[in-house]
Parts: structure tokens; C-alpha cells; sequence
């Protein structure tokens, strides 16, 4: 070989490596579907020059696409609760009527007693059925001689005086009267207020009588004042007027018109354990200087001082008395709506959030409160016109009404922007005051349902710049509190509804003695495979659990499921059904407090009870059913049903569940019992005519017109778990859940009519009854029967009757008369047409995010333009045009082609993640997503 040829270099050959990232060997365990991390078998460098591109994709949609649901562990322990309601619709006998007084006649049964007229019965009305216990009475507070900053006198100085018989308690009895400038009023054991005379007395030396006596506080005025500061801790007072005092301006001062006050003291953790009383400084009104003893300070002979009295807030045997309030209206903030999720609708998007609270009966509940249509709130439709008040009381408040309702300040708050949607600050966000009960559009809608809480434990509702994405919102978006951070704090933020931020009212309470009742609540609880199932599948496995009934019934615990987690009680003696949602007034009347005293044992559920076979130790006792509009209520006469022996059916016959292809939603086929023809048994709509007076002077003589399409049935108060009913298969949590205590708390007599002590001995604690509404609509919350305008037709034929042989058949010529109108018989009449309830779609109707994204990191970093949320570590961009066997797949083309410049680039540990066109975790992707990347090396 000659010296001057040359070496040529051996040619480059350019290798390929496929890389495989599939979720399904996720060493994250991450618990979202769509976002995963693959660990790569061996270390793979990239050089200068090596190329890397997404070559295809193919993310799982599987469960959109060909109708399936993932039931996943967690999914599969089903708990329902629900309530009972029932219809008093007669029993449709042809001679179901009586003849009252004055010639009135009805149908009413002789075994139910109403608390009304017995003309105006059946009604059609809806009763739910309720527990009933001793009401908690109004607050009382509790002055003890020689007490001091406790429920027993531990802390010097003590309150005046050491005998026992100086001790008394105050009441706070709620005003009924509209207009009120005041809210409560003091009760005493005093017959009347007795002003102090005389000069300012000198301190006690525990021989004679307290500084404060009953009757110089009988009959004062208050007003409650309470909020919660920045660390969630309660401030409550009453603030107390002289006796007869009345603002000469009508506007009572806040500062200078009360003459003491009286604050509620805490412990650390938030309770409330006694109060402390002294004057206020500040009055400046007119009272007498003798008005205002009663409250003064005094000076011990040994120079000690007593800058307060305490009270407590504990009766003799230890039972706390409560604050409880009803929430009217409350003000929150919501955006300037430029962020939907739906961007082909802008316009109809709900907006909620949701209340967690301390309820009447000392139990934490919680409330979702959805405001729909959100995007139509700065139309007058919503009531912006002073003259048309709508459904907000104000939209973008004007700077005074904020120093006036002491909001914060949104233009000044120190990190707004950071608590803003998605950095945006400005006028993004605006304080909306929410009053109105009902939408005035929609009259059978309740916004805002009034409810019942405890003051000292307060509302938490869910903190502005957190709530966005709270995993129940699958529809709209959240309205929360804007905060910055608490002062010295480490981030931590105000979750609590300030007193600035609410509008509540006293809660009128029965008298001493009196009853409350609520809503009688029944748990299921069961259990189904998990995997997949089709839609139809769910909606049958769901429906075949809920009404399998045992091949031989059994007695029922009154207490399946204790709440201390305990056992639970034996079961009562065998009744009639094994079903919590079809029962029987016989099972229904052992579910009963156990108490030493006849009068104090109570129906109730659940309850540490059992009504045994052998001697019972107490009869059996019917509930109260209450109307849904709370004013009136019936019971059943035990003396008639006997017992065991002529029990009526009460609750549904059936609660099933469907799949509607039509409009691809989930549905409570039915939750109802039905009326069926005594002639055929055919589901029947039942007429009937009440109230009738027989008298030609009277203007409604012919009465009035009834229908009924159902008997009776449940509706729900909640259903767990809740990603699978609300998130999985779409139910509307907002309309179809019922609140277990009702709306719109009110004090009843329940003493009148037919409703007499001997049906109960508790029955005379009817006589003032805390009862509440519930909202109980066919479509919404409960089944049932389309009632159309063809029912009110007579459709019977005439028929022949059978005599004894040999005598002819007779012809009825009842019916036949098509054209006549003539409702003096119960009319029944066929229906087959249900009325369920809907869910939401569970596939958009249209796909209006074109593509996703596919998000690694761990790899190299591209530069988009353009994009909602700016993200490097796209590597393709997957359009949804193209479906393959129910995964969405993407090609080279749609990734992007990297090649290496520096340095070598060790890849050991690759994130993925499946993300929608705005940068956000797509949602509805399955668990089998797969990215396979290609990397090209030249050797």
C-alpha cells in the first residue's frame, strides 16, 4: 500500500431504540388514572446528535367509548340512607267516606288521626315520617352564688353570695314578632322586672342577697352578635338593653345603646363552657343609674374587685345549652366566569359549594348548596332591578357596602393574585350577597334551604383559592371564602363564615316540655364485586341488591349500625318485612327510645332498644308523620291496626336503578309504592273529592278535586360512596339528595283534630312542636306517576253484574259516560307513564376539547406558543378525531422531533402524564395508557 493513500472512516450506521412507557407498570402506584412513572430497564444515554421522538400513543378511553364503569374498591361498600314518606290517598274502597259534622263529608280512615279538620281528607299531601324527641329548649344561662370562672367555683373572685338559694337561670326566648327590632327576650323565674332601689349596693359578704337577682332582668331585650376570628374561634355575645328601651332614632346603636353584655368563654380547643357578664362603659343613654346596677362592678372589703360575673351555660345535671341560629343569607366570592370547563356552553354553568356545621341535634352534617344558570347572573332575570328582586341581592358590590359589611377589601388585601384563578387578579373576583330562598324563575326550586347550626361550632365552607378543584364539583365550578393568610401563621387559612358574611335569625323553639321532630333516617348497607361494568350491568347489580329480600323474615335491629362502632342491637320480634325501604306499621311502632318513664319513651331510630316477645316491656308506639310543608301531621291509631294484626304497608315497593340509552344518563326508575285497581290490579292514578260541605249556601260546596299517583315511597339523604354515584354514574347530588333535618324550622301545635294523648302518652309534647320542610318533587328528588289532563276522564265501561242463578244479569251504568263530568265517586284511573329521576349525561353530547397532550418529564423540553397554560415538557399533541378499538391513538406526526446539542443526557426515570388542551389532568382517561418513544443514535 502506497504511503500517500488514506484511511478512509467506516460509515455511520444510525441505530433505533424503542422505548416502551406503559401505565400499567407504573412504579408510582399513582391512584389517577392518566399520570404514571416508568423506571427504563436499562440506562439510555443521549448524545449529541440522537434524535427522540414520540412515535405513537395510545391513551385509554376505553370506558367512554364502549359504555363501561371501573368499580374500584373503594367503590364497591354501597351505603344508602334515605327518609319515608307517605301520601294520604284513602284505600280507595267505593264507600271510603263518613258523614261529619255540619253534613262536611270526607274520606278519612278510621285508623289515622290528623291534626287538622277530618274534611280535608285524603288530601293528596305528602307526610314524612319522624322521629321525635325532647326539645332542646331554648338557651338558658345559669347564675350560681359564689361561682366563679367555671361551672364551679374555683377562680377568685366568686360571683356574690355562696347559698344555694340564690341561684337562677335566665332564658332567652326568641321574639315572634315581625318587625322586631330585637331578637330575644329574658325569662326569668320572676313574675315581673323589678328595678334595683337605693344607691349602688356594697359587695355581699355571702349572708345576703346576689349583686344580680331574677327579677331586675325579667322581660330585658337582646341582641345576639357572633362571629369567628381569623383562627377559627367563636365570638359570641348578648348584648342586653334596659328595661323598655326603645331607639328614639328606630336604629339602635351598636356601640352606646346596650347597657352590658354577656360573652360566652371558651376553652382552648373551641368549646364553650360558661359566660361572663359586665356593664358596658359605653352606654350613653338614659337609663337611671338603679337600671344599670345589676351588672355594675363591685369592691370586697378587702379591696378584691369583681370586674365580672360567670354564668353557666351547664343545668344542674350537666346538660349544655346550645346556641343555635338559622342561616337566612350569606355573602361569598365568585370569578368574573372566564373559566369554565365547558367551553361550548358559558352561559348555564352551576356554581356551588359546600357548608359543614354542628346541626340542632349535635351531629356535624353537611350541605351543598348550587347556584344553576350562574352565567345568566347579570341579566335582570336574576333580579338586578331594585323592583324585581331575583335571586342575588347584589352583584358586584360597590366599596361602601364592603366597609359596611366589614368584607375584606379586595383591592388592597396584600396576595390577592396569588389566590386568584389561575394568577389572574384585577376584578376577577367580586363579593355576591346570596338571599333568596327560591329562584324566582323556578318557584319548585329551593336555592338556598334555611338550616339549623350551632353557633360556637360555626360554618366552614370551603376557602376561595382551594376549592376549584374539590373532586365532587364534576359540573360548574366553586364559590369559596377569599383570605390571606392568617397574621404569624404558617399558611393556614380562614375556613369559617365570618358574622359579617352571614344573616341569621333566632331559631324559635318549643316550649319547655315541648317535642322536635325530624326526618326519620334508615341506612342499607351492602356490598358488589369491583371491576367493570357496563352500564346496564351497574344499574342492575345495583337495583337486584337493594330489594333481595331473605327467603324467611326476620326481626330487624333497632341499632344495625352503632356510631361508637359497637354491636349492634338484638333484633325486635319478627315483623313483616326485612326491607328498610318497604316496612310496615308494625315494624315501624317497635322502633322506640327505652326510657324508666312511660311518657319520656319515644319513637325513635336508631336507638339502643329491643321490643321482645315476651312481655313486652312497653306498648308499641306509632310515629308522628309530618307534612312536607311542616304545618300539620297525622298518626296512626294502634288501637285499630292492632298491632300484628291489621299493619299497613308504609315506604317503596321497589327503589331500582336504569340506563337510559336515549339520553345516555343514569335514572331512579322508581323509589315509590304504587296504587293499585282493587278490579284488575293495574298501577292506577287515584280522584277523589274532599272538603265537601253539603250546603247550597256555601260558595265551595262541591269541594275539592284531588289526584294521587303513589302511595307512598323514600327519598334520599345520601349516598356513598360518592365517586361512583356522583362522579362515575352522574347523579345530580344537588337535587336528588334530601338534608336529613329539612328546611324552614317552625313551632307547631300538633294537639288538634283527632290528635288526642291517648293515641301516646308522648302526644302532649305535641302541643308546641319544632317541625321543619322538606322539598319533595316528583323528577327531582322522588318518583312517581305522570299525572296527565286524560285522567280527569271517565273511562269505565259498563259492566254486568252476576246475579244468583236463575235471575238475568243487571247492567251498571256507571260507566260509559265519557263526555260527563261528575266527581262526586273516587275515580281511578290507569297510568303507565313513571316519572323518574335523571342524571346528568355520561358522555358530553359533543367533544369540545380537541386534543390532548402528552406531558414527559424526566426527557427534553420543548417551547409552545399559544398555549392556556405554558408547559415545556410537551412531547406531542394528540388529536381526538381518531379512535382505535376505544383508546385514542396518535402517530409520529404528532409528536415532536428532538436532537441532542452538548452534552450526554442520562434517561433513567420518565414521568407521563395524559393532559387536556388547557394543561389540565384529562379527565375520563382509563388506567392502560401506553407512549412509546423512539430514539434514534447515529454509531
Amino acid at each position: 500500500m502506497s504511503e500517500n493513500t488514506k484511511v478512509q472512516p467506516p460509515p455511520q450506521v444510525q441505530d433505533t431504540r424503542i422505548i416502551t412507557l406503559l401505565e400499567s407498570n407504573d412504579v408510582s402506584f399513582s391512584p389517577v388514572d392518566g399520570q404514571w412513572v416508568n423506571n427504563l430497564n436499562e440506562n439510555t444515554v443521549l448524545r449529541e446528535g440522537d434524535s427522540l421522538t414520540v412515535r405513537q400513543s395510545m391513551i385509554d378511553t376505553t370506558s367512554d367509548s364502549i359504555g363501561l364503569i371501573d368499580v374500584k374498591s373503594e367503590d364497591s361498600i354501597i351505603t344508602i340512607q334515605h327518609g319515608i314518606y307517605s301520601v294520604d290517598a284513602g284505600d280507595g274502597s267505593a264507600d271510603n267516606s263518613l258523614v261529619g259534622a255540619g253534613g262536611q263529608t270526607s274520606t278519612i280512615e278510621p285508623y289515622q288521626h290528623f291534626s287538622d279538620g277530618t274534611q280535608n281528607h285524603p288530601s293528596g299531601n305528602l307526610y314524612v315520617l319522624q322521629n321525635q324527641q325532647l326539645a332542646p329548649g331554648n338557651t338558658k344561662i345559669y347564675y350560681r352564688a359564689g361561682a366563679g370562672r367555671g361551672v364551679i367555683g374555683t377562680i377568685n373572685p366568686p360571683n356574690p353570695d355562696s347559698v344555694p338559694s340564690a341561684d337562677f337561670y335566665i332564658e332567652m326566648v326568641p321574639s315572634i314578632t315581625p318587625g322586631d327590632l330585637f331578637e330575644y327576650t329574658i325569662n326569668t323565674v320572676a313574675a315581673a322586672y323589678v328595678a334595683p332601689t337605693g344607691t349602688i349596693p356594697s359587695p355581699p359578704n355571702g349572708t345576703t342577697s346576689p349583686i344580680i337577682k331574677p327579677e331586675n332582668v325579667e322581660g330585658l331585650r337582646s341582641i345576639l352578635i357572633h362571629d369567628h376570628n381569623d383562627k377559627g374561634q367563636a365570638e359570641v355575645k348578648f348584648k342586653i338593653y334596659a328595661n323598655g328601651f326603645t331607639p328614639a332614632s328606630g336604629t339602635i346603636n351598636p356601640d352606646t345603646d346596650h347597657i352590658a353584655v354577656i360573652q360566652t368563654l371558651y376553652e382552648a380547643d373551641n368549646k364553650p363552657y360558661g359566660y361572663s357578664s359586665e356593664a358596658n362603659e359605653k352606654y350613653s343613654g338614659t337609663a337611671a343609674a338603679n337600671e344599670k346596677w345589676v351588672f355594675r362592678t363591685g369592691t370586697f372589703p378587702d379591696g378584691t374587685g369583681t370586674p365580672n360575673q360567670f354564668w353557666s351555660n351547664q343545668s344542674e345535671l350537666g346538660a349544655v345549652s346550645p346556641i343555635l341560629r338559622i342561616l337566612k343569607g350569606f355573602r361569598m366570592i365568585v370569578d368574573n366566569l372566564s373559566d369554565y370547563r365547558d367551553k361550548k356552553d358559558r352561559t348555564n354553568n352551576p356554581y356551588q359549594t359546600q357548608f359543614t356545621y354542628t346541626n340542632q341535634q349535635g351531629e356535624r352534617e353537611q350541605r351543598q348548596i348550587v347556584f344553576d344558570d350562574w352565567g345568566n347572573a347579570n341579566q335582570q332575570v336574576f333580579g338586578l332591578d331594585p323592583s324585581n328582586p331575583g335571586l342575588f341581592a347584589q352583584h358586584e358590590v360597590p366599596q361602601s357596602v364592603i366597609n359596611d359589611k366589614k368584607l375584606y377589601d379586595l383591592n388592597t388585601v396584600k396576595g390577592r393574585k396569588a389566590a386568584g384563578w389561575n394568577g389572574f387578579g384585577g376584578n376577577y373576583f367580586q363579593w355576591i350577597q346570596f338571599t333568596q330562598l327560591k329562584d324566582s324563575r323556578r318557584p319548585d326550586h329551593i336555592t338556598l334551604p334555611e338550616f339549623v347550626f350551632d353557633i360556637h361550632d360555626g360554618i366552614e365552607a370551603f376557602v376561595f383559592s382551594g376549592s376549584r378543584r374539590q373532586s365532587f364539583f364534576y359540573e360548574g365550578q366553586a364559590m369559596g371564602i377569599y383570605t390571606p393568610r392568617i397574621p404569624g401563621g404558617s399558611g393556614d387559612s380562614y375556613k369559617f363564615l365570618s358574622g359579617n358574611m352571614m344573616d341569621t335569625a333566632a331559631l324559635p323553639v318549643p316550649a319547655d316540655g315541648g317535642a322536635i321532630l325530624t326526618p326519620r333516617i334508615f341506612t342499607t348497607k351492602f356490598s358488589i364485586p369491583p371491576k367493570k361494568y357496563t352500564y346496564e350491568a351497574l344499574a342492575q347489580i345495583l337495583t337486584d341488591r337493594i330489594n333481595s329480600i331473605p327467603t324467611k323474615v326476620t326481626g330487624q335491629s333497632n341499632d344495625p349500625f352503632p356510631t361508637d362502632g359497637g354491636t349492634p342491637t338484638d333484633p325486635n320480634i319478627r315483623g313483616f318485612s326485612n326491607s328498610r325501604f318497604l316496612t310496615t306499621t308494625a315494624d315501624l311502632s317497635m322502633q322506640q327510645q327505652n326510657e324508666p318513664v312511660v311518657s319520656a319513651n319515644l319513637p325513635f331510630f336508631p336507638s339502643r332498644f329491643q321490643y321482645t316477645n315476651e312481655t313486652p316491656p312497653t306498648s308499641l308506639l306509632q310515629p308522628v308523620w309530618v307534612s312536607t310543608d311542616g304545618t300539620q301531621c297525622f298518626q296512626y291509631d294502634e288501637g285499630a291496626l292492632n298491632g300484628f294484626t291489621n299493619p299497613r304497608w308504609e315506604g317503596a315497593e321497589s327503589v331500582s336503578f336504569i340506563y337510559d340509552q336515549s339520553s345516555d344518563a343514569f335514572q331512579v326508575a322508581q323509589a315509590h309504592s304504587n296504587i293499585y285497581s282493587r278490579l284488575d290490579g293495574g298501577i292506577i292514578a287515584r280522584q277523589f273529592r274532599v272538603n265537601y260541605k253539603d250546603d247550597a249556601s256555601l260558595t265551595n260546596r262541591d269541594g275539592d278535586l284531588i289526584t294521587c299517583d303513589k302511595a307512598g315511597g323514600i327519598f334520599f339523604t345520601s349516598l356513598e360512596p360518592r365517586s361512583l354515584w356522583f362522579d362515575k354514574m352522574k347523579f345530580k347530588e344537588h337535587s336528588l339528595i334530601v338534608s336529613q333535618l329539612g328546611n324552614d324550622p317552625s313551632v307547631q301545635a300538633f294537639n288538634g283534630g283527632t290528635m288526642v294523648p291517648d293515641l301516646n302518652p308522648a302526644n302532649v309534647m305535641l302541643a308546641s312542636a319544632l317541625t321543619h320542610s322538606l322539598t319533595l318533587t316528583p323528577g327531582r328528588n322522588i318518583t312517581g306517576n305522570f299525572l296527565g289532563t286524560a285522567l280527569n276522564i271517565d273511562k269505565r265501561v259498563r259492566t254486568f253484574n252476576n246475579p244468583t242463578p236463575p235471575d238475568p244479569p243487571v247492567v251498571d251504568f256507571t260507566g260509559g259516560k265519557y263526555a260527563e263530568c261528575n266527581p262526586g265517586w273516587i275515580l281511578d284511573v290507569a297510568t303507565d307513564t313513571p316519572v323518574t329521576i335523571p342524571g346528568d349525561a355520561i358522555t358530553p353530547d359533543e367533544i369540545t376539547d380537541p386534543f390532548f397532550q402528552i406531558e414527559i418529564s424526566g426527557m427534553t423540553r420543548q417551547n409552545i406558543v399559544g398555549a392556556t397554560k405554558k408547559n415545556n415538557l410537551i412531547q406531542s399533541i394528540v388529536g381526538k378525531y381518531f379512535t382505535n378499538g376505544g383508546f385514542t391513538s396518535g402517530n409520529i406526526d404528532d409528536g415532536f422531533r428532538y436532537t441532542h446539542l452538548g452534552e450526554p443526557i442520562l434517561l433513567r426515570s420518565l414521568s407521563v402524564r395524559i393532559l387536556d388542551s388547557d394543561g389540565e389532568l384529562a379527565q375520563g382517561v382509563g388506567p392502560n395508557s401506553a407512549v412509546i418513544l423512539e430514539l434514534d443514535t447515529v454509531k
